[in-house]
């Protein structure tokens, strides 16, 4: 190989890595992490970035709903109602997955970031 063999393949080489550190760099918070949306009572409560963790305390007509927000997943921590499905239901972070509590008419719903890899009859 030539001089200028090496340095047109270093070129390509750097062309390439400033390409994929674009893109990740641009792909970063909303399409890795997305946001929830909080709805009670058919009213919009809130909406939560996923990639910043908090805690947020949903006032319900039994009690207040504590949803706990960390490293990309929202859960329902506890909540006032006497069923707590809603608590036992898996964190959720892929686009429309959803955590609900009927008794305190209380939706979490991711509405942004990635798709579920898993079809609707596999959830």
């Amino acid at each position: 190989m030539k001089k200028k063999d090496i340095i047109l393949l270093l070129v390509l080489l750097a062309i390439v890595g400033a390409s994929f550190l674009a893109y990740w760099w641009m792909s970063g918070e909303v399409g890795e992490y997305g946001q929830v949306v909080v709805s009670m009572e058919g009213e919009t409560f809130g909406t939560y970035s996923l990639y910043k963790n908090q805690t947020i305390v949903i006032p319900g007509r039994l009690g207040d709903n504590v949803l706990k927000i960390e490293d990309g997943y929202a859960k329902m921590e506890s909540a006032g109602c006497p069923d707590q499905v809603c608590v036992n239901h898996t964190a959720i972070h892929n686009k429309n997955e959803m955590i609900i509590c009927l008794p305190n008419e209380i939706i979490v719903e991711v509405t942004e970031g990635e798709q579920s890899k898993t079809d609707a009859i596999a959830q």
